[in-house]
């Protein structure tokens, strides 16, 4: 069985228990290739968000499509948050603890230093 680092794991499994919230990225997910003797959509995933590989055959399809769908959906909410931040009627600790149950430290992080970037643009 092959081990994943922490992160990833905990990515992972996060996209896993998210994917059924986050369906819509704003993109059509393609180059998922089915293959009877392929590798677990867990690998599958590693090797494409870790490794760069573009198709990758695996067994379990669907799950794939609906982790990497998850991973997209929640940057695109990410990014949303950021451009509708002036409008927020909470703060962004809200959205994270309501929109995104217990999201790995990096949905916080990206929001962040994206907001801090867009207001350094506006300043400019």
């Amino acid at each position: 069985m092959k081990k994943y680092s922490k992160g990833f794991t905990r990515d992972y499994d996060f996209y896993l228990k998210s994917k059924d919230r986050f369906t819509f990225a704003g993109v059509k997910v393609d180059g998922i290739l089915f293959d009877e003797t392929g590798v677990s959509a867990k690998e599958a995933f590693y090797r494409q968000d870790t490794k760069g590989e573009t198709m990758v055959s695996t067994r379990e399809p669907d799950l794939l499509k609906e982790i990497i769908t998850c991973k997209k959906s929640i940057n695109l909410h990410i990014k949303m948050w950021v451009e509708g931040y002036e409008d927020m009627m909470e703060g962004v600790e809200y959205y994270l603890e309501n929109c995104v149950q217990e999201p790995p430290p990096w949905v916080e992080d990206s929001f962040r230093k994206q907001l801090r970037r867009r207001f350094k643009r506006n300043d400019s």
